[in-house]
């Protein structure tokens, strides 16, 4: 569907686009595609988890597990920006993957004339600046994108901690 979708657009979008960014565009939406029926299937799978999970605090003192919710998500509030700056850097992300598979199948595609121009050198170092850039925004949106759920553990155990300290008569 995404094939049939992808060449029924008007003429305008192939001709407003390099190959590299249609190819380029082409994989991202369809591994989006693909990787949407996990994703559906992971939100159903958590949801019942968190189900399974409150419903024994609530049954023990819905107060104190009030109190708890309340408190996690006050420290929450600030992973709200790095939310942001996570979807800054995948777009960045993104146009910069444009970019790159569009110098790539740019150098492929005129490798006869580079090789009988003797611009292998700087054709490579062009690849390899492109690349590089694409590397260092790629790693810090994967940085983002680990480190996050791993600081929500500690917090979690600190806000489980002052509860179970301040409501020792429950």
């Amino acid at each position: 569907e995404t094939f049939d979708d992808f060449f029924k657009a008007r003429w305008i979008f192939f001709t407003g686009n390099n190959q590299g960014t249609l190819l380029n565009t082409f994989l991202v939406e369809l591994s989006k595609a693909a990787n949407t029926f996990t994703s559906i299937s992971l939100l159903f799978a958590h949801g019942l988890q968190f189900v399974c999970y409150i419903s024994v605090p609530l049954y023990i003192a819905w107060e104190v597990t009030f109190i708890g919710a309340l408190a996690a998500g006050l420290i929450s509030i600030p992973f709200l920006k790095l939310g942001k700056l996570n979807y800054r850097l995948g777009r960045d992300k993104a146009v910069q993957g444009n970019v790159a598979t569009d110098l790539l199948q740019e150098l492929l595609s005129n490798a006869k004339i580079i090789l009988s121009f003797a611009k292998q050198d700087q054709s490579l170092q062009k690849l390899k600046t492109t690349y590089e850039s694409l590397l260092r925004t790629g790693v810090k949106a994967q940085t983002l994108s680990f480190s996050t759920p791993l600081l929500y553990e500690p917090l979690s155990i600190l806000v489980v901690i002052v509860i179970l300290l301040g409501f020792r008569e429950y």
